[in-house]
Parts: structure tokens; C-alpha cells; sequence
């Protein structure tokens, strides 16, 4: 038999960021809630028992046409919300190949989808014992680990992903919201600077971590048009609700302040 090269074509993969009102408040979200980022996931074949990536490329196909096609049934029904219909086809394709990375992280996030975060961790573990240095896993078992309200796991999670990729936004947005749910709101606001500058507007939601940030470290007045971009650019996101509240609450604090101050 050739060698067979570890492939990421398959790796285009969904993450949820689950930052309703910023996880602040250690609040599990609702999985109707989901936003969907794409993502590399780790590598499809692994060579010898170090389970390293084989030396030497093949013409041969890596995949067996029918888990092929249960791999790309189910990463279509996950991008389709179609949580159920991706959980099965992934499980099929368990079947076929449990020592494949892909496959185990592919289920262990649709398990993540329908909020099975049990499931989600079996799998995702695996994932990460198969091939340990894939950011995507990583960031992965960090929002894991915030929907399970664990967040010093995440944040040594979500660090590690961003050790091995710096350029990807994702674990920087989701390291913001879990530092501020440890109340590290200085190294908070840089991570969601960070996203922010990465992602545009596809982190917007950061802009809510920025805004709670500066105002639980004080900077009232700064904290509000972060706020009013979070709510401008994420007009449905259920946390624009909180982000309103918030915005109130330093408005009417900045009254009295003037109220008091005046002559």
C-alpha cells in the first residue's frame, strides 16, 4: 500500500460562537442562536502507529468513495442548520473510519450543534488525542469548554489554538468572552481587539466584549460606541437585548455623574 498524505480539503468546518451578552455572565446559549464560521479541521489520514503525517504524496485516493460521501452529505447538513441529518451521516462515516481525526471532530461539533455537549466532548477528545496540534480541534474544546461554564479549560484551550495559528480570528473572539467571564477584562479587551481586526465584520460580535470590557474596567464613556456597533452590525444576535440594557445603565450613570457635577 502507498503512503498516504494528509489531506484539509475536507476541512472547511462549522464553529458555533456562542457569546450571548458576551458569556459574561457564564449564561449557556441557546442553540438556536448559532453562528456558523468556517474553519480547517485536522487532517484526513494519518500514516504509522506516531500517527504523524506520511512522508510521501500518492496518487491514491485517500478516501473510500462511500465515506467520502457521508463526510460531505454531513458537513452540508451542518452548514444548513440541519443538525439531526449531520449527526447521523457523521456517525455512519464513524463507523467506516473511528481512528480518523476529521471524522470524530466533525461529529463531536455537530454533537456540539445540538447541544450534546457530552457526546461533543467524546468525540472532540478523540479528535485531540489522534491529532493534538489542530487549531480548529483546539478551538473547538475552548467553546466547548464555555458552554460548560469551565472557562479557565477554554482559555488554556483557546490559547494553545492561537499558538498554532495567530491568523485566525475565531479563538481570539472566543478567548475575549472567556477571560471576561474570569473577569480578566484587560487581556479580554485585547483578544477582542485582536478579532476585531482579524475578522471585521464577521467578529462583530466582539465589539460587545470591547464595550463590557472598558465598562467594567471604568471607561463608561468609551465602552458605548463599541456597544452601538455591536448593535448596529448584530441587529438579531439575541444579545443586542443585554447590549441595550448595558448602554442605559452607562447612560443614566453619566447623568447622574453630570447632575451632580453641575453648578
Amino acid at each position: 500500500m502507498h503512503a498516504m498524505r494528509p489531506i484539509t480539503t475536507l476541512g472547511f468546518l462549522s464553529l458555533c460562537v456562542i457569546f450571548s451578552a458576551c458569556a459574561a455572565m457564564a449564561q449557556t446559549p441557546d442553540p438556536q442562536s448559532l453562528q456558523w464560521i468556517m474553519l480547517d479541521g485536522p487532517p484526513v489520514i494519518f500514516e504509522g502507529p506516531g500517527r504523524g503525517p506520511a512522508p510521501s504524496a500518492s496518487d491514491e485516493p485517500l478516501l473510500a468513495p462511500k465515506l467520502q460521501k457521508e463526510l460531505d452529505q454531513g458537513k452540508s447538513a451542518l452548514l444548513s442548520s440541519k443538525f439531526e441529518k449531520a449527526s447521523s451521516d457523521f456517525q455512519r462515516a464513524y463507523q467506516a473510519a473511528p481512528g480518523n481525526p476529521q471524522v470524530n471532530f466533525l461529529l463531536g461539533v455537530s454533537f456540539m450543534a445540538l447541544n450534546n455537549l457530552r457526546q461533543a466532548d467524546t468525540y472532540l477528545g478523540q479528535a485531540y488525542s489522534i491529532y493534538p496540534r489542530d487549531p480548529a480541534t483546539l478551538t473547538a474544546i475552548g467553546i466547548l469548554r464555555v458552554k460548560q461554564s469551565n472557562f479557565a479549560s477554554a482559555i488554556s484551550s483557546l490559547k494553545a489554538a492561537i499558538g498554532l495559528n495567530r491568523k485566525i480570528y475565531l479563538p481570539h473572539l472566543v478567548l475575549a468572552g472567556a477571560l471576561l467571564a474570569e473577569n480578566e477584562f484587560s487581556e479580554s479587551l485585547q483578544e477582542a481587539r485582536i478579532a476585531l481586526g482579524q475578522g471585521k465584520r464577521q467578529a462583530s460580535e466582539a465589539n460587545f466584549i470591547v464595550g463590557e470590557a472598558l465598562a467594567r474596567m471604568g471607561q463608561n464613556h468609551a465602552a458605548l460606541k463599541p456597544l452601538q456597533e455591536f448593535v448596529k452590525d448584530c441587529p438579531n444576535d439575541p444579545a443586542v437585548t443585554d447590549a441595550r440594557k448595558l448602554m442605559g445603565a452607562l447612560v443614566a450613570k453619566a447623568n447622574v455623574t453630570a447632575a451632580r457635577t453641575s453648578p
